[in-house]
């Protein structure tokens, strides 16, 4: 694709503080998710830090949008630099293996990273039972060699990436990674639930539903993708015929 048509040109218009932004997408970084759509978080400083996250497919069209606002500030936590200390796709996987468990003893060659890194994940999963200590573990994982989850984590690195290079500032970064953890979490726990209980075959729409539409469909799958590694029958659970099961699991 010659230069000039790889790129597309957007201006968006922050609803909180009125800022506007023109923003370049990439046709090819789209054309590489499933679902043709990319996510774009725009930081933004005042009145108060705040992130604009957008929703972008290949016409240009911003087909979602979302602010976070209000979040607490991490200091002295340099998140880019634990990150590119691990590797992005070590970064991925753990926080892919925090989703699906809990009670996890993280250690590494480096003891001052491994502090930071613990840090970082306390706030990024808001405290939760994830972090332990080495003899309550449920697994042990070294921070430099984590091993791939039972499931593509194709779509956290994709985020993962897209937010490295969009924000600038670690505290927004590690704003952001909450943000759509703790929104993952939620759901988890809700189809967790859901999928238990019911009686009858669920479909990926069925699920985005639940969601109230904050969830793709390749969210949705991620998800389940989780639930069926921590032992949910999920092809028996939910009807799945646009994909094959092995690309996502």
């Amino acid at each position: 694709m010659p230069e000039s048509q790889r790129y597309i040109t957007i201006k968006v218009k922050c609803p909180f503080c009125g800022g506007e932004n023109e923003v370049y997408v990439d046709k090819e970084e789209i054309a590489k998710d499933p679902s043709g759509i990319i996510r774009i978080p725009i930081e933004h400083d005042a009145p108060q830090p705040h992130i604009l996250v957008v929703d972008v497919d290949s016409h240009g069209f911003i087909r979602g949008a979302y602010l976070i606002k209000g979040y607490a500030v991490l200091e002295r936590i340099p998140v880019f630099d634990v990150i590119d200390a691990v590797g992005i796709d070590n970064f991925a996987k753990l926080l892919c293996w925090f989703l699906a468990y809990d009670d996890i003893y993280i250690y590494g060659r480096d003891p001052s990273i491994v502090k930071l890194l613990r840090i970082l994940l306390t706030y990024v999963f808001e405290g939760q039972r994830k972090i332990a200590i080495e003899e309550k573990a449920r697994m042990k994982l070294d921070i430099f060699n984590i091993p791939q989850p039972e499931f593509s984590i194709d779509l956290i690195l994709r985020r993962l990436r897209s937010a490295m290079r969009n924000i600038k500032d670690p505290k927004s970064l590690a704003a952001y990674l909450r943000h759509e953890v703790g929104k993952y979490i939620d759901y988890l726990g809700i189809f967790e639930r859901v999928l238990k209980e019911t009686t009858r075959k669920l479909t990926i729409k069925d699920l985005i539903g639940l969601s109230e539409d904050k969830l793709r469909g390749d969210e949705v799958k991620f998800l389940l993708a989780i639930l069926r590694m921590r032992g949910i029958d999920v092809e028996k659970k939910v009807l799945i015929p646009e994909f094959k099961i092995t690309e996502i699991f």
